[in-house]
């Protein structure tokens, strides 16, 4: 929403912070003008708590304040400097941004609601008397999707190259019964044929769920993973993990899906010689950094990430609440960062 912002208003600055109606107390990053938060705090009073109206812009002496929700009392505000010049907003601008604003409103709610709707979820889970059919009835269809997604990967590869070793053992059978020997060359493709289709079972079921993480950890887990990665690869893959043994399922699969991504995406697009990794603890926050020696891309492509496939590392990043930051320039590789804490995430 910044970014929206700052692309229609140019040199707008635009910063949040968080008002509390029953202390008055403001938690901000930058300073705060003392008279505006206690004008904006009467405006609030007024206001009362329906947040689905075209008023959540709010004037403070010239000043505009974006009122984008409010959960237990605390409502989260953007705060937008004039424009350049001290130009004031024209009224057209005002009504983009009240409708801007009303449909941000939405989304902040509805996304409050999806939370309260899941933890729900999770407490009919222990009473089964009282779970929603319709809760059975979303399980379902999410689970046909991937069913079906399965099965599309299926056939689309293993089961074309089983129908082709068939043909091929249907051409054997056919030569031994017209009493013709059949090279030894031959049984041995079909048995490297076999075995290639076997790995590919085997790693099909490792992309839909790595069960082995639960099995060995995830530290061994990633080791094994680059160990798989360098049988193939033409770079070297230097890494550093700490001992870590308290993440939960949701962020184990995360940060190895994290790493399993960064490292396919330097198999395809990098031409790197050398990846560092390294996975470590820092002050209750949890540091993941990779580098490369490869081509690197241009800056301006980080906002358009689904181009070189890191776009679903940005996602499970946004999921689990942490930051991420792509530094690379052509010719001079790519680094990334990504911090998070744990323990806040579930």
């Amino acid at each position: 929403m910044n970014q929206e912002i700052q692309e229609v208003f140019n040199g707008v600055e635009v910063t949040s912070f968080k008002l509390s109606m029953k202390t008055k107390m403001c938690c901000s990053e930058v300073a705060l003008n003392c008279s505006h938060v206690d004008l904006l705090f009467q405006k609030l009073l007024n206001k009362g708590n329906d947040i689905y109206q075209l008023n959540n812009v709010i004037n403070v002496e010239n000043q505009v304040y974006l009122v984008l929700g409010e959960n237990k009392s605390i409502y989260t505000i953007l705060h937008l400097t004039e424009k350049l010049n001290s130009i004031q907003f024209n009224p057209e601008e005002k009504k983009w941004i009240e409708m801007l604003m009303y449909y941000a409103c939405i989304v902040f709610e509805n996304l409050k609601k999806i939370d309260v709707l899941l933890l729900e979820i999770k407490q009919l889970e222990k009473d089964t008397s009282k779970y929603p059919y319709w809760v059975s009835r979303l399980f379902c269809t999410i689970s046909e999707k991937e069913h079906m997604k399965l099965a599309n990967e299926i056939h689309d590869n293993i089961l074309q190259d089983q129908l082709l070793i068939y043909r091929e053992f249907e051409q054997i059978t056919t030569t031994l019964k017209d009493g013709h020997e059949i090279p030894i060359e031959k049984i041995d493709v079909l048995k490297e044929n076999l075995l290639d289709n076997i790995y590919l079972i085997r790693e099909t079921c490792n992309n839909l769920r790595p069960a082995f993480l639960q099995e060995i950890g995830i530290n061994e887990a990633l080791k094994n993973l680059i160990q798989k990665i360098q049988l193939h690869a033409n770079f070297e893959v230097i890494y550093y993990f700490d001992e870590l043994q308290n993440f939960s399922n949701e962020v184990t699969i995360n940060v190895y899906r994290i790493i399993q991504e960064l490292l396919n995406n330097a198999i395809k697009h990098s031409y790197a010689t050398k990846v560092i990794i390294t996975l470590q603890i820092k002050d209750g926050n949890c540091i993941l950094n990779y580098k490369d020696n490869g081509v690197g891309f241009n800056s301006r492509y980080t906002e358009n990430t689904s181009s070189i496939g890191l776009f679903s590392i940005k996602e499970r990043v946004h999921a689990m609440k942490g930051d991420i930051t792509f530094t690379s320039v052509p010719s001079e590789g790519l680094s990334v960062n990504i911090s998070f804490v744990e323990t806040n995430i579930w």
